[in-house]
């Protein structure tokens, strides 16, 4: 406090702290390291205005904002019938050309599918308007080109995509939908 200093942080106990008998010594010299902040020197120049910018906040920029802030604060709920906006978790099966389930084929039993990403309309309509404990028979390399979309739909690598054909099971389990919150005063 004498010299003024300008420290960073706190002292800390010295490495070279030399061990105190306490109960034999009348006076004690205690060492600590200190970090010292840096003396830096501001410079102005000749700049005499700074530009002041006013934004002009549009509707769309408040109506944004708050589709921002009511959906980070949504949540997923049960729904009863599949739509375009659903999420939906089920059993997935291969299936043979008698549309049994294929000796050996793939079986998913966590499988979440969206609607949102489906991008053939057929197969969609497939799904659309089907309930919790429906079965629906579709093609997923149809309804998923990407094959990373399909690697992930039915937990199979990149490479193993080219081999999958033909039709499959999904036995609906849950239905469920992101619905963005309520805009009030929380």
């Amino acid at each position: 406090k004498e010299n003024n200093l300008n420290l960073l942080g706190e002292p800390l106990p010295s490495k070279d702290q030399k061990a105190i008998d306490f109960d034999n010594e009348s006076s004690f010299e205690f060492l600590f390291d200190i970090a010292l902040a840096p003396e830096v020197t501001v410079s102005l120049t000749d700049l005499k205005e700074v530009p002041y910018y006013t934004i002009a906040i549009t509707d769309d920029m408040v109506d944004d904002q708050v589709k921002t802030m009511t959906s980070r604060f949504g949540s997923n709920e049960s729904v009863d019938v599949v739509s375009e906006k659903s999420m939906v978790k089920g059993t997935l099966v291969q299936l043979d050309e008698n549309q049994k389930p294929l000796e050996g084929g793939l079986m998913n039993q966590n499988t979440v599918l969206s609607l949102a990403i489906v991008k053939d309309e057929a197969e969609k309509a497939k799904l659309l308007g089907a309930k919790a404990g429906d079965v629906v028979v579709f093609n997923p390399k149809v309804a998923f080109p990407n094959d990373t979309e399909l690697s992930y739909l039915l937990k199979i690598s990149k490479e193993e995509v080219a081999g999958v054909e033909g039709l499959f099971s999904f036995a609906i389990n849950e239905i469920t939908e992101f619905k963005d919150a309520e805009l009030n005063q929380d």
